[in-house]
């Protein structure tokens, strides 16, 4: 169903572009009562793969949706997506879609915040019972007090905000058949790295203990501690809020041998025309069997493991 007014989107990772074609296919429709739906395709997303794309024009751009520094493996990981393209026949110009970008994060941040309310709201009725400090997490804590102290038509504004980005993105696709952007600002980060800080914690602790979202609103604690996450992937939220189909592609690898992301992004409910880039693209830089060293050592610890 439509969560977060629409900006959330359910669907697989894969390691082929045939599987996420093939899953698409099976899940692809509105669920009953939708308010919004996309009409049906031309013929089965499968059929799209290793079809031909036909020759696009493709901007590509650098400049995150909301305020970032991209890392330079992210940024080369862009430019070399770009000169693949190029290889392969499409037309490609540097420009960016005219967003602006400060008005859009603090819209996103005020919508986090509004839906992570209602979210623990509706997990408290399912529950039975308030949420405790054991239930969520300090961060989710903190949003939802900060929901809950919003007034509503804050929360409307900033909707209107989001919703506004569709009609400045239709307009750029007029120009353009498709965007390409870093999928993320920085590569993979170790898992925690995006958590509050001890301090910060201790701090956000303390505030939560006061039940006060008037005062975290009143010392701007919501555009301060949100700002770390979504600077990590401040490329895929812009098209979270417009509607447009997605898709991210390991065509790089750092030289640590992480995969690399880069974003496609297409013109509304033009989803066929990704699956035909990305089958082309996978056929120039397959990636199906490539595996990171960190990977490798998992797999060792796993089988160690299964031996004991």
């Amino acid at each position: 169903v439509e969560g977060w007014a629409g900006c959330v989107v359910e669907h697989v990772i894969t390691r082929t572009v045939r599987d996420s074609a093939a899953v698409l296919d099976a899940t692809a429709g509105a669920d009953p009562g939708s308010h919004h739906a996309a009409g049906a395709p031309e013929r089965p997303f499968l059929d799209e793969v290793g079809a031909s794309p036909g020759r696009l024009k493709i901007a590509f751009s650098a400049v995150p949706g909301i305020p970032a520094e991209v890392d330079p493996d992210c940024l080369e990981a862009m430019e070399s997506a770009a000169a693949q393209c190029e290889e392969l026949g499409p037309d490609v110009t540097e420009e960016t879609p005219p967003v602006d970008a400060e008005a859009f994060e603090k819209a996103f941040v005020t919508l986090l915040a509004g839906e992570v309310a209602a979210d623990v709201r509706e997990a408290e009725r399912a529950a039975g019972r308030k949420a405790g400090s054991a239930d969520i997490e300090p961060t989710t804590a903190m949003l939802r007090l900060l929901g809950d102290a919003m007034p509503a038509g804050e929360y409307s504004a900033a909707v209107r905000e989001l919703k506004r980005t569709s009609r400045t993105m239709s307009g750029f696709f007029e120009k353009y058949d498709m965007l390409l952007t870093p999928t993320t600002a920085t590569p993979a980060p170790r898992v925690g790295a995006l958590l509050p800080s001890g301090v910060q914690l201790a701090a956000l602790k303390a505030v939560i203990g006061l039940r006060a979202g008037w005062l975290l609103r009143a010392a701007g604690v919501l555009e301060r501690e949100s700002r770390p996450s979504l600077a990590f992937s401040p490329f895929t939220m812009l098209f979270n809020a417009s509607g447009n189909p997605a898709m991210s592609v390991p065509l790089h690898w750092s030289g640590d041998g992480l995969p690399i992301g880069v974003q496609f992004v297409a013109p509304l409910h033009d989803e066929a025309a990704l699956f035909r880039l990305a089958g082309q693209l996978e056929e120039a830089r397959p990636w199906c069997d490539k595996r990171p060293p960190v990977w490798a050592g998992a797999e060792t610890v796993t089988a160690e493991a299964a031996r004991a």
